[in-house]
């Protein structure tokens, strides 16, 4: 049986990551991820990288996201974030995804050009899809996090063997970044401008 290290209650499976009575993050060698890609119940992990993993989100978050990801790993299914259905690409540049949010303008721009070209942009259509991206976002951004994650601490890792400077680069790659949020802001401001562009040349504008 194992229990959590902090209010000694039974852990609902020994690949939790966060007690559910007292939210307190665990760290044992047992805990299972795919830090190279798969899921929680992949082959186990050493220690470490549990723990490079809550350098990597963040003391604030690690508790949130691990309770998340406990949740996708024991149901196998995606879990839901508000905060990025609401943000969308704000979201992402938060949390320093920016091929994210390169892919997902880039998805939109294709969807523009379609509507454009087929001339079906009308405002049920354009909030359709609107509506619809957010939602997938929403469903999807947990899962994305982790992969995010996962990957760094796997780069991270081959480029450098000492443990601090392993902790200072993960530090550094993760967290949150209010100049992300610019990025992405900039990001979005480049979207409308080759929006104005294409429905210029469709004459939609």
């Amino acid at each position: 049986m194992m229990v959590c290290t902090s209010c000694g209650v039974e852990r609902s499976t020994e690949a939790a990551l966060v007690c559910q009575q007292c939210g307190n993050a665990h760290f044992q060698a047992n805990y299972k991820s795919g830090v190279m890609g798969g899921t929680l119940h992949a082959d186990s992990v050493p220690y470490e990288h549990g723990e490079q993993l809550a350098l990597f989100v963040g003391e604030k978050k690690k508790k949130y996201y691990f309770k998340k990801w406990d949740k996708e790993a024991d149901k196998r299914k995606l879990t839901w974030n508000w905060a990025a259905y609401f943000l969308s690409i704000f979201w992402f540049g938060y949390r320093k995804m920016y091929k994210h949010i390169a892919i997902i303008l880039s998805i939109v721009v294709a969807l523009d050009i379609v509507t454009l070209l087929l001339d079906i942009g009308n405002l049920a259509v354009n909030r359709g899809i609107a509506f619809g991206g957010a939602a997938v976002i929403g469903i999807m951004a947990n899962s994305l996090y982790k992969k995010h994650a996962e990957k760094k601490i796997s780069e991270i890792n081959a480029t450098y063997s000492n443990k601090e400077q392993q902790h200072m680069a993960l530090k550094k790659a993760g967290g949150t970044s209010w100049g992300g949020v610019g990025i992405a802001l900039l990001a979005f401001i480049g979207y409308l401008g080759v929006f104005f562009v294409l429905a210029t040349a469709a004459g939609r504008l």
